[in-house]
């Protein structure tokens, strides 16, 4: 590239990207996938003084495994949060092309940043780099001279290697989840509600475990009928069980990790949540000494960018509210005396036809 010697110069330097310093990248250097990402940060300084900069194209290296189709929305920013131009992936080249309208003033130092959206390519690397002073397109502003750097070297951050994550799950109890009590014999009764949200890549629940912990192992006071796990609108029903199968109901607030294969697949889209309820029957007979806990954990998922099956939650399972069971209160009419109901006296007198 030639130089104008009469006319503006610059520098070029990668500044402090804050990931890992080396592959594979881990900690900070962990991308998520579906989240727009900063990649790396280049610093333009026009160095002489005599004319502005025109910086007309920027073609950026890819170090690492990343591949094609793996980073969407590739986006150059300037310092003031503006989006000067849209990345094309050549991979392992991205190319910026600025058509003439990025302006440096003479004497001064601008940023540009580069960002991404990983959609793909779960535990792929990257690190950027601008390798050759052939990779910029910068003119004068006044003399529409092209010009090349005062002195270049290959220039990446140090801290800037960056690795795209494989898909997660977070399970959180819902803010209307039941507490407090629950009458014996209700039937298809809520006993916990829970959000789950993939993060990552896109996520298709399989197996789950699900607990109901219970205080007593009496069997009037145990669950009965079935225990399902269903949507919060009731239309999709991901788990049905009969309220004996075995390690369902259980004394020990401990996880023993197994686990039921699912009806229904819960399927969800990354940072989308999905609202799923446990829902059983507790016996007519539940005295008040029993209490009911669903918990669930242990997920078996299928990840569909990284390609493979995954346990989730296995040891740290999602847990509801204690239920405690409140029996009914039945009052004996002949010693407290219909009058003191105060009840209309078409009930009273329902009442006293009851008893007499």
């Amino acid at each position: 590239m030639n130089s104008i010697n009469n006319g503006g110069a610059y520098t070029v330097v990668a500044r402090v990207a804050g990931g890992a310093t080396s592959f594979p990248a881990s900690g900070s250097g962990n991308l998520d996938m579906h989240a727009s990402k900063y990649l790396g940060d280049f610093q333009f300084c026009e160095t002489t003084g005599r004319e502005d900069l025109i910086v007309r194209q920027l073609v950026v290296y890819v170090e690492g495994s990343l591949q094609a189709n793996d980073i969407n929305n590739w986006t150059l920013i300037d310092s003031e949060g503006n989006t000067i131009a849209m990345g094309l992936t050549e991979i392992p080249y991205v190319i910026f092309d600025l058509s003439d309208t990025y302006r440096i003033p003479k004497g001064i130092c601008r940023s540009l940043t580069i960002r991404g959206t990983p959609v793909d390519g779960a535990d792929r690397t990257l690190r950027l780099h601008i390798q050759n002073d052939y990779n910029l397109t910068v003119i004068g502003y006044n003399t529409g001279a092209s010009i090349a750097p005062s002195s270049f070297s290959d220039q990446a951050a140090s801290d800037g290697f960056w690795r795209i994550k494989e898909g997660s799950l977070e399970v959180n109890l819902a803010a209307g989840s039941p507490d407090g009590s629950i009458q014996p014999g209700t039937q298809e009764a809520v006993l916990a509600i829970f959000e789950l949200q993939a993060l990552g890549e896109l996520l298709e629940i399989r197996k789950i475990d699900l607990e109901i912990v219970e205080s007593s192992s009496v069997l009037a006071d145990r669950l009965t009928g079935l225990v399902e796990i269903r949507s919060q609108d009731d239309s999709i029903t991901y788990l049905q069980l009969s309220a004996d199968t075995l390690h369902l109901q259980r004394i020990s607030d401990i996880p023993d990790v197994s686990r039921f294969d699912l009806n229904h697949y819960i399927l969800f889209a990354p940072r989308t949540k999905t609202t799923i309820k446990v829902v059983a029957t507790p016996k007519i007979t539940a005295t008040s000494a029993q209490t009911y806990k669903a918990k669930i954990g242990n997920f078996s998922a299928w990840r569909a960018s990284t390609k493979d099956f995954v346990d989730l939650l296995t040891s740290n399972y999602a847990s509801g509210n204690t239920l405690t069971v409140q029996a009914p209160f039945f009052a004996d009419i002949n010693t407290i005396g219909y009058q003191s109901l105060n009840l209309p006296p078409l009930s009273r007198q329902l009442i006293i036809n009851v008893c007499d």
